[in-house]
């Protein structure tokens, strides 16, 4: 695991190319849970699902993740055989869209120009995502409490020192990162939530140009995409979580095990935007109250409380 610590420094475009590949393997683990055919027909209703595959990997991944770096004192290892699996997902993600691509056509005669300029945006925040991390306080405790999970084997929860409580559960993602020798995974994280919008926007029916350009053009999205700060994914989980909540077909579901794991879904965005930054409690408190009113509606209470 120590070896790679140096590889930022001293090869960093393999660097970049590992946190590639760590991408890569979150879709591949995402495309995995999407085998489940009842979370396929949840999510399908409000999304695209292939630009769900990252969201969908990362979160799971941070659901355990997280808890082994609090509580087992050999943590970096766990963290450390996990990305070194993802490494060999990515790589297998990789070759097979490389034997699968095909330009049949060239862009300009597929694309008229809205979309031309949609698809070069979103091209533009996937290389701002690339670069390495600039952010003053993400240089600070974001990368420290990273490097504190990785030298001494779990999670710092002195809470005598300010930057072990201002931390939060991405700071495991910045560690996954540093355990195989790349920076760019936690840059890579915000444009999943990116992704996952432009998934949203994309479902068939609900999708206009107009509306993905104006998403793309927002200005603080420049901060967000380049900060190592995962927040902007979990605003965008709490985003999906609502898409949900508004969906018609969420609210006619009768079958018990739809309604259970729409709830155990909804449970792990809510916890994972909370713990990645404690200010989203306010948010995804709201939101679970809504939950409990729609499970109410469906009487589900009782079920979605425990």
């Amino acid at each position: 695991m120590f070896f790679f610590f140096n590889i930022i420094t001293n090869f960093p475009f393999l660097s970049l190319l590992i946190g590639i590949l760590l991408f890569l393997g979150f879709n591949q683990i995402g495309e995995f849970i999407f085998y489940s055919k009842s979370l396929k027909k949840i999510v399908s209703g409000i999304s695209d699902l292939k630009y769900q595959y990252t969201t969908f990997g990362l979160n799971i991944s941070l659901i355990f993740l997280f808890p082994i770096s609090l509580f087992y004192n050999n943590a970096n290892y766990i963290i450390f055989f996990y990305a070194i699996i993802l490494v060999i997902l990515g790589l297998y993600k990789c070759i097979f869209i490389l034997l699968n691509f095909n330009l049949k056509y060239s862009i300009v005669s597929k694309y008229n120009f809205d979309e031309i300029l949609g698809i070069s945006l979103i091209l533009a925040f996937f290389l701002l995502s690339l670069s390495p991390i600039t952010h003053a306080d993400a240089l600070d405790y974001h990368s420290y409490v990273a490097k504190y999970i990785l030298t001494k084997g779990s999670y710092p929860t002195n809470l005598e020192n300010i930057l072990n409580v201002i931390s939060g559960s991405g700071e495991v993602l910045i560690a996954l990162g540093y355990s195989v020798g790349t920076e760019q995974i936690s840059n890579l994280v915000q444009f999943a939530g990116l992704l996952s919008l432009i998934g949203i926007l994309k479902k068939k029916g609900s999708y206009d140009n107009i509306s993905l350009l104006l998403l793309l053009s927002i200005p603080v999205l420049v901060f967000f995409i380049s900060s190592s700060k995962p927040q902007f994914f979990a605003l965008c989980n709490n985003l999906l979580i609502i898409k949900l909540l508004i969906s018609s077909k969420i609210k006619l579901l009768s079958l018990s095990k739809y309604k259970m794991i729409f709830i155990l879904l909804s449970s792990i965005f809510l916890f994972n935007s909370i713990n990645i930054k404690f200010s989203f409690i306010l948010s995804s408190f709201i939101i679970a109250l809504l939950i409990f009113y729609i499970s109410y509606k469906i009487k589900y209470l009782f079920n979605s409380f425990l």
